[in-house]
């Protein structure tokens, strides 16, 4: 990491919560690629197939709290710890309702973005 890099990051650390969740949000948007213009039409797609299958009963919906479990015992336990767990934890939680306070999804899209194949974290 560079200096200039190490210096953002400290400023951007002693930031609250939700200031630096608007900032990873902005940061997130800026490496994205042109708008796809049928993104759009595609999530509304995915979104009534998923409700409609949760209306059917083949679909059941999963606690925040066990999802984070299970990400915790199969996705993040992989290669690289994270510093301070709890303080990643809520980070990234502050994330997503920021996301969630945005247009319809983009919690979701935002917890779809993240890489999570690289990161571990042990849990408790």
């Amino acid at each position: 990491m560079t200096k200039a890099i190490e210096s953002v990051l400290a400023d951007a650390l002693r930031l609250d919560t939700k200031a630096r969740a608007e900032l990873a949000a902005e940061l997130l948007a800026s490496l994205d690629g042109p708008a796809d213009p049928d993104a759009g039409i595609a999530w509304d797609r995915e979104i009534k197939h998923r409700v409609d299958a949760l209306e059917a009963g083949t679909e059941k919906l999963e606690s925040w709290e066990s999802v984070k479990r299970r990400i915790a015992r199969d996705i993040l336990g992989q290669t690289r710890a994270l510093r301070n767990l709890k303080a990643a934890g809520e980070e990234f939680d502050a994330a997503v309702r920021w996301y969630e306070g945005q247009p319809r999804g983009l919690g979701g899209k935002f917890f779809d973005a993240i890489p999570l194949d690289h990161l571990q974290y042990k849990a408790g």
